[in-house]
């Protein structure tokens, strides 16, 4: 069993941080690139990493896809040997910079890694949980979670996310009574600053696991992430638009947000009412001509409600139907609904 007092000494070593070294010019980091592929048998390439929303650009970032334990263990011994520091990635959906490497380091792509000793998502029908690898995306889990008729209570609304990169970072919500992803974690594998791997699980080490959730890659690099599911639901799914003055009262938001399953806002500026003479001048002039407010803007809902059991038996072969969403003033607005299971309400972009 890990200690606390070992699991802090181990993860000061994985950061691998030299903060007295100088910056590299490109040359060093040509240099870098060469020694790596000469003790890794991982792909090893020389990037700009840019994240999905063209944000937060990182440049000469030294890219390693390994496909394997071994080849992550190889990594983290070599970039020991050359001075180098790793973080581990997925899909790059974080809008931060931060969690990007920095200038002639290392950046994990997990996207890749398979484990031909086992199954890529294990589930544990008596302790009601799921096992992924780390390069498992939030879609191939929700097909396998449908297959076994469970489901995540809470989850992502991007279907091309990793669960391990959800689980890292306590991403996305929308949720009056559920926590983040990070919070159902029961336990992760995870290979240290020296290569070793470790288990850490809620019964045997819960005061690691606690740090180890939302841990932002300070912990290790994340192999396997175990978490909590619960019976598949049918929800019905309810898309709206509502004035952005509405969501602005305290009373009809606080009503929005208590009396439904999940919540997903979307702003569209400069939609809603806006008239012909409106529109021209935004595409002459790249902004909403003056006395606009973004009061008049229209705001995208997605509403999930639970069915109870007794109605949801035939439920996802109905078809898609009109839903009156009445606000805390009165006021009422049509949208449409249809029903879904569980995880497929949660996504609204596949």
């Amino acid at each position: 069993m890990m200690s606390l007092k070992l699991f802090k000494t181990i993860a000061i070593a994985v950061i691998l941080v030299n903060l007295t070294k100088a910056k590299k010019n490109i040359n060093n980091i040509k240099e870098d690139v060469d020694k790596l592929r000469s003790l890794t048998s991982a792909t090893v390439e020389l990037a700009n990493v840019t994240n999905w929303l063209n944000e937060g650009t990182r440049n000469n970032i030294i890219l390693i896809t390994p496909t394997k334990l071994q080849q992550i263990q190889e990594v983290i011994h070599a970039a020991r040997g050359v001075g180098l520091s790793i973080r581990a990635g997925g899909a790059t959906h974080s809008a931060s910079a931060v969690l990007h490497p920095d200038e002639g380091d290392i950046f994990l792509v997990m996207t890749s890694l398979e484990d031909t000793s086992r199954d890529r998502i294990i589930f544990n029908e008596k302790a009601k949980t799921v096992n992924v690898l780390a390069s498992v995306m939030l879609l191939e889990l929700n097909e396998f979670m449908e297959q076994h008729q469970v489901a995540l209570p809470a989850n992502a609304a991007f279907a091309t996310v990793t669960v391990a990169g959800l689980a890292a970072t306590a991403a996305h919500g929308g949720f009056y009574t559920e926590p983040s992803v990070s919070s159902y974690v029961t336990g992760m594998t995870l290979i240290d600053g020296q290569g070793y791997v470790r288990h850490v699980n809620q019964d045997e080490q819960a005061d690691i696991l606690a740090a180890c959730k939302a841990h932002i890659g300070l912990c290790g690099i994340v192999y396997d992430v175990t978490l909590k599911v619960v019976s598949m639901e049918i929800m019905e799914s309810i898309q709206v638009s509502i004035p952005m003055k509405k969501f602005l009262d305290d009373e009809i938001r606080k009503d929005l947000v208590t009396n439904y399953h999940q919540l997903q806002i979307s702003w569209n500026p400069f939609l809603g009412h806006a008239t012909d003479d409106d529109k021209e001048y935004f595409q002459t002039h790249g902004r909403a001509p003056d006395g606009w407010t973004s009061e008049d803007d229209l705001v995208g809902f997605i509403l999930s409600k639970k069915l109870p059991v007794n109605d949801s038996e035939d439920a996802l072969n109905k078809e898609a139907h009109e839903y009156n969403v009445t606000l805390a003033d009165g006021s009422n607005y049509v949208g449409t609904a249809q029903y879904k299971t569980l995880p497929d309400s949660l996504i609204a972009i596949p």
